[in-house]
């Protein structure tokens, strides 16, 4: 009679072994940006990066580029997971403002690509191969290398526009009282638009100014807010050797037209985020191709 065959056991690992991280701890990488530079970054002094997400790490994605990622529990960072938290505006608050921390970090020393909140693969693998499949990276990065965003709001006002109108808009005498308040409402509707509008004059020759400094711009439709008339909201593309001139500009701006009650805010530096994507073509040019 055979004796049954032995079963092998399966090799030892050598020493220092892992096994493959996404089985063994169950996680996703989570990537924050895509960093070009000479060599590769340094991550100490870096923030802290999403909670509940392992410590920052590096992975090569090609000849002088580094994607930042940390592990992310699937527990906790799973599509189904996220998708269930995202109505939860403090949570997801809390988180971008962790990515976004960690994506400023990396801006601030070299050319940096960010990813959005929540860009999670199933491997460190397919992180890197997304991001060597993309032919638009070299132009990208292209465009960046030394260079940051800055912003610029311009708003005025509304209060403080009828104000200045008010003063200004005073009808003749000789008028009944009825007659009176209606032509004063007529003139001051009057000056409050032809103050509106040289409001609207100003702000456009503020962001005219600062055209010069810029590689690049890009333009949001302006809106109310935090109780002024937003008027200008742009973004500007400015080489790094030229951001002190443009930063001396913008605060130039605001001391000039201070007094007028325009507003003049600059924010930045910024990791690029609105120049991630070509300018768009202008109108003509568009629809001469078709």
């Amino acid at each position: 009679m055979r004796k049954p065959a032995a079963r092998r056991r399966p090799a030892p690992r050598a020493a220092g072994a892992r096994r493959p991280r996404a089985a063994a701890t169950k996680a996703a990488t989570h990537v924050y940006c895509l960093v070009a530079a000479a060599e590769a970054p340094k991550l100490q002094g870096a923030p802290r990066g999403l909670h509940g997400t392992g410590a920052l790490r590096l992975v090569a994605a090609g000849s002088g580029r580094w994607l930042v990622v940390a592990d992310a529990p699937l527990a906790a960072y799973s599509a189904d997971a996220v998708n269930a938290r995202l109505s939860d505006l403090e949570w997801v608050g809390e988180r971008a403002m962790e990515h976004e921390g960690v994506i400023e970090h990396f801006a601030a020393r070299g050319t940096v690509v960010p990813m959005k909140l929540f860009t999670l693969f199933s491997s460190d693998a397919r992180a890197a191969a997304d991001v060597k499949g993309r032919r638009d990276l070299p132009r990208l990065l292209a465009r960046l290398e030394d260079r940051e965003e800055w912003g610029i709001r311009v708003s005025v006002d509304p209060v403080r526009l009828r104000e200045a109108a008010a003063g200004k808009a005073r009808p003749g005498p000789g008028l009944s009282a009825g007659t009176r308040f209606l032509v004063q409402r007529q003139h001051e509707q009057r000056a409050v638009g032809a103050a509106r509008a040289e409001a609207h004059r100003q702000a456009e020759g503020v962001f005219t100014a600062l055209l010069p400094l810029a590689v690049e711009t890009r333009r949001r439709p302006p809106a109310d807010v935090e109780g002024a008339t937003l008027l200008v909201d742009a973004a500007f593309l400015v080489e790094r050797a030229r951001s002190a001139a443009f930063t001396a500009a913008a605060r130039a701006q605001a001391e000039r037209h201070a007094g007028s009650g325009l507003l003049v805010v600059l924010t930045g530096p910024w990791p690029p985020y609105n120049f991630l994507s070509p300018a768009p073509a202008p109108a003509s040019r568009t629809a001469a191709k078709r």
